[in-house]
């Protein structure tokens, strides 16, 4: 590894185009990262390497499903990784949608400021109320189904959402439109579409939001069981 920067291999996979952001907290992680990919496939390449709505997002130039599934593991740990000293943390909000990973040191700073710990954020009755539709108390297993003006529907279930509670995108609704094989949104419109699925999970497990591709559901579905 270079001492001087650890994501210069990484950095030197990036299409042209592309960039890697990474906050100095989750440079030993998307290291990590980069490390692990290489075995799986050694002419990774990525597309974006950053933080997104609190969260690591990596975009990868393949369909590998190994690699993919190790991103989505890694993508996790970022949510429990502080993004400014690499601590173990969680994910901080504030009214106007904007996420970060903290530890408690790190946050205190920024607690006057309308930042709060996700949960305290959002607020439930029920702190336990989606813990049947997790596997590893973290991530949160759907069926998103597509369906078109031409009544084409697709449909992929896995654990895209984050627990909570209530239940929160992240990054995972890219991570969706990425398995359905629909076009990237625009940061307005991906708030637009986050915030809709988030509010109507709030109260219930199966949210509705219209595309340009088409009508979006997501229904909450519990996990397969292990051996199945």
């Amino acid at each position: 590894m270079n001492t001087d920067d650890p994501l210069a291999p990484l950095r030197a996979s990036v299409v042209p185009g592309g960039a890697v952001h990474v906050p100095r907290g989750w440079v030993v992680l998307v290291a990590e990262l980069h490390d692990e990919l290489v075995a799986l496939d050694p002419t990774i390449a990525y597309r974006w390497v950053k933080e997104s709505y609190g969260g690591l997002w990596a975009d990868p130039v393949t369909d590998n499903r190994e690699v993919r599934l190790a991103i989505r593991r890694f993508e996790q740990a970022s949510y429990r990784t502080c993004s400014v000293c690499g601590s173990p943390g969680a994910l901080h909000g504030n009214p106007r949608g904007r996420y970060r990973v903290w530890c408690p040191d790190c946050a205190a700073g920024w607690r006057g400021r309308g930042y709060g710990l996700v949960p305290e954020t959002v607020g439930t009755d029920n702190p336990h109320a989606y813990d049947r539709y997790s596997a590893d108390g973290e991530g949160l297993w759907c069926e998103a189904t597509i369906t078109t003006a031409d009544g084409e529907t697709r449909s992929r279930t896995s654990d895209y959402l984050c627990l909570g509670p209530p239940p929160w995108v992240g990054c995972g609704l890219e991570q969706v439109f990425a398995d359905l094989g629909l076009p990237y949104l625009d940061d307005d419109a991906y708030c637009a579409a986050a915030d809709a699925i988030e509010s109507q999970l709030a109260t219930g497990t199966t949210a509705t939001v219209e595309l340009a591709s088409g009508e979006l559901r997501i229904v909450l579905v519990e996990p397969p069981k292990v051996g199945a």
